[in-house]
């Protein structure tokens, strides 16, 4: 409910929630990153 009032959508609106953790070449943590996306608006494509 919090975050569709943040991001001003009805609360029950399905969003995308991205998680990503990027390191340093040693392996330490220098960014940590939680993104909401609307999907009428984004598309989410990965590879591996």
């Amino acid at each position: 409910a919090e975050d569709a009032a943040i991001l001003g959508c009805p609360q029950g609106t399905p969003f995308l929630r991205g998680r990503r953790l990027t390191r340093a070449a040693d392996d330490r943590p220098i960014e940590y990153v939680t993104s909401l996306l609307n999907p009428a608006h984004f598309a989410l494509h990965m590879r591996f």
